[in-house]
């Protein structure tokens, strides 16, 4: 009976805190995050300030919850751009571009998630936010799970850097420098975008970072 009433003690509050979640993605899309405060998202969602401090550390956790939340499309997309692959290092570029075309439509939102976070703090966030809407890893495979569920892009990269050496792409030595490198090319974009130093299209930016990417990839393929 116990673990009975804590399951469904664990999805009410799940519930209640998708429908803060939501209400701060939503101020989030329409007017920015430097609108989101405790008493707009509480406005929005239907409760008072003080049921919303029931759920979340404080503002920052809330917000950073909602950003993440905005990662769904992009997970939504990704098994269309997998499907394209013939082989693990294909699927490992498929899925930098799938990456490259969401993030870069909503920089200021990425940036605070991949970039400007702290990292054992977001980490924890992101871990949690796919408690709460678990419905967002159904029918990836293990690998891209685990992928999604790290913040650290250096980590995420690797994760599929491993199954192109297991499948004889990479040399095992190489592989932390391979993701490093990624890091930079894609982040050094990222902030160019956020900081209008680039001044192309969003298109344009996903092909000239999947361009230098590609060369990265080449340089260091040891089966070409």
């Amino acid at each position: 009976m116990k673990g009975d009433y804590m399951s469904n003690k664990e999805i009410q509050r799940n519930r209640m805190m998708r429908y803060f979640i939501d209400a701060a993605a939503e101020i989030i899309e329409n007017k920015g995050v430097d609108n989101v405060t405790i008493r707009n998202v509480a406005n929005l969602a239907g409760y008072n300030s003080a049921t919303l401090y029931n759920y979340f550390d404080n503002l920052h956790h809330l917000i950073s919850l909602a950003c993440i939340k905005f990662l769904k499309d992009y997970v939504k997309d990704l098994p269309s751009y997998i499907a394209k692959a013939n082989n693990t290092y294909e699927k490992t570029l498929y899925i930098w571009e799938c990456f490259c075309v969401h993030t870069f439509e909503k920089p200021e939102i990425f940036a605070s998630i991949f970039i400007h976070s702290q990292q054992r703090t977001i980490s924890g966030y992101i871990k949690d936010y796919y408690e709460i809407y678990p419905e967002n890893l159904q029918d990836m495979s293990e690998d891209i799970r685990r992928m999604l569920t790290y913040n650290d892009l250096y980590d995420r990269t690797l994760v599929l850097l491993l199954q192109c050496h297991k499948d004889g792409y990479f040399n095992k030595e190489d592989l932390n420098d391979i993701s490093e490198l990624s890091y930079f090319i894609y982040t050094g974009m990222l902030l160019d975008i956020l900081s209008n130093k680039y001044k192309g299209s969003v298109e344009e930016a996903v092909q000239k970072t999947m361009n230098y990417l590609k060369k990265l990839y080449n340089s260091f393929r040891i089966n070409k």
